[in-house]
């Protein structure tokens, strides 16, 4: 069966990864273990992620065509004879979809039913695509052993009712690329008319002519798995074909089947949705543990349960990872933060703003999960709230205490530089005297407030202006306990005459009030 126009070159391009041991088995218990090393590979990538599995008759070189849609060479390829289910570490990146595949190679027909039906459950529940493999004409034995497929409709339960969970079943099925091996002759109807593999697996899916349990496993492939492709696959070779033997010496019409493959396999690999969510990698691990818990436990998995389940730990992880998602900004922003220098609280607060928005607009979930969950999900964005409230709260005051620490050694430097200047300025009229002690104080404030950068600065500053009036003053009685009378005299005229220096301290204050309020309105 060949395609009308070219077949579009598809490269995988994973020959950098090796095989990694899925989920393990213990016969003697029947239990399954998720590897710890899967969680972590899966975690690393970010965005939607599929799976493309590969089932099917034992001993008809499954994995060897799998390394050959992989590309994949002697010595770093899914190995021979496949025990238990391996996944390759590096996963193909669709960018188009922001989309990893995966792919899985499972040990078949070990003869042992509960890992068989874990096997094909694990495959239906996270599979994206299951490639199908059997050997010649599908007659009466292939079907006897496919049992798994009972099963898989009692232990994956959308409903009791068995037709209505037929029925859901087929909205969260995989596509089924349906490899029929070592295929040589023309597949013909019964009237003798060329068929395409497609047609030749629907008519044997309806072919009635089987006894009772097996024209039911036929009629639930046909319901459960709308989405069907069929290759009838050519033999490898004329002579015998070693396992790491390279495509060099395999067939042509072997080799064409095999581009068509790998493109209807790149082409139908997409995102698996749950009520409408392309999981992420985080949400099929959770999955996986749920059915491993029900396998390990001999229970069905009840779907929505598990959805539901899945929803609830997205939820709970969101508030972690908002909080790590502010966290690495506020490092970022603040590399140093515990040793950094006090800086005006304006410009924290610019920063902790578009940190603060950053993190709300990273904060999200898919809309149908949002909706599902809405309660927790509000209730965890309040959460998150607060932390970022506290959070901020704690900085600005670590900030604020080092920023008054050097608004006091300004305001020490400042009365230092006052002390120097009233000390060498030689007694004058009261004019004079006044005006340049006045000058002196308003400089001083002046310089005071172009340095100081924090919020209590205005108590500083009152401070720094009670301490040089207090100097002002003690130099002016200095003064006028060496007037004579006549000089006293003069005095007094001139203080009911001009603005007194408590006068101007006023002025100042005023001045340093609005100043105060000022910076209050900004905040």
């Amino acid at each position: 069966q060949r395609i009308e126009g070219e077949i579009p070159q598809i490269s995988f391009d994973v020959s950098s990864g090796q095989t990694v041991d899925f989920i393990s088995y213990n016969q003697a218990s029947q239990e399954f273990i998720l590897h710890e090393e899967v969680n972590d590979l899966l975690l690393d990538y970010q965005g939607k992620i599929a799976f493309v599995f590969n089932l099917g008759e034992r001993r008809i070189g499954k994995s060897f065509l799998l390394n050959k849609v992989l590309d994949l060479e002697e010595g770093n390829c899914f190995g021979q004879k496949t025990k238990g289910r391996k996944i390759w570490s590096t996963a193909c990146v669709k960018d188009n979809e922001d989309l990893s595949i995966f792919f899985v190679d499972c040990e078949s027909g070990t003869g042992d039913k509960h890992f068989e039906q874990f096997v094909w459950s694990l495959a239906f529940l996270i599979g994206s695509v299951v490639m199908m493999h059997s050997v010649g004409p599908l007659d009466q034995n292939f079907w006897l052993n496919f049992e798994a497929l009972d099963a898989l409709k009692k232990k994956i339960v959308f409903s009791e009712d068995e037709i209505e969970n037929e029925f859901s079943l087929s909205h969260s099925a995989p596509r089924l690329i349906w490899l029929m091996r070592d295929y040589e002759i023309t597949l013909k109807d019964t009237n003798g008319r060329v068929m395409t593999s497609d047609n030749y697996l629907d008519m044997e899916l309806r072919d009635n002519d089987g006894s009772q349990t097996i024209n039911e496993r036929k009629l639930s492939l046909i319901n459960i798995f709308k989405e069907r492709l069929a290759f009838a696959m050519p033999t490898p070779s004329e002579n015998p074909v070693g396992f790491h033997q390279g495509t060099e010496n395999l067939n042509e019409e072997f080799l064409y089947h095999l581009e068509h493959l790998r493109e209807r396999i790149y082409s139908k690999t997409g995102p698996k949705l749950f009520e409408g969510v392309a999981f992420d990698s985080r949400m099929f691990l959770n999955t996986v543990n749920c059915l491993i818990e029900v396998f390990n436990s001999g229970k069905p998995l009840f779907f929505n349960e598990m959805v539901e389940i899945v929803f609830q730990e997205e939820v709970d992880m969101l508030l972690s990872d908002g909080k790590e998602f502010y966290n690495d900004l506020f490092l970022k922003a603040f590399p140093d933060f515990e040793e950094m220098e006090p800086v005006p609280i304006f410009k924290l607060l610019e920063q902790l703003k578009f940190i603060r928005q950053n993190t709300f607009e990273n904060f999200t979930l898919p809309p149908q999960i949002k909706m599902k969950m809405s309660d927790e999900f509000t209730e965890c964005f309040e959460s998150l709230q607060r932390y970022i409230e506290n959070s901020e709260r704690i900085f600005l005051k670590k900030n604020e205490e080092k920023a008054v620490e050097v608004d006091h050694a300004i305001a020490d430097d400042c009365m230092k530089w006052f002390d120097d200047q009233v000390d060498s300025h030689p007694p004058e009229g009261p004019k004079k005297q006044v005006e340049v002690f006045s000058q002196l104080i308003e400089k001083v404030c002046a310089d005071f407030v172009s340095q100081a950068i924090s919020e209590q600065k205005s108590a500083v500053l009152a401070r720094l202006i009670s301490s040089m009036n207090a100097k002002a003053f003690e130099r002016i009685m200095m003064r006028q306990k060496s007037l004579s009378p006549e000089e006293m005299g003069q005095e007094n005229e001139f203080r009911e005459k001009n603005q007194t220096i408590d006068q101007k301290i006023e002025d100042i204050e005023k001045n340093n009030k609005k100043f105060g309020d000022d910076i209050q309105k900004k905040r």
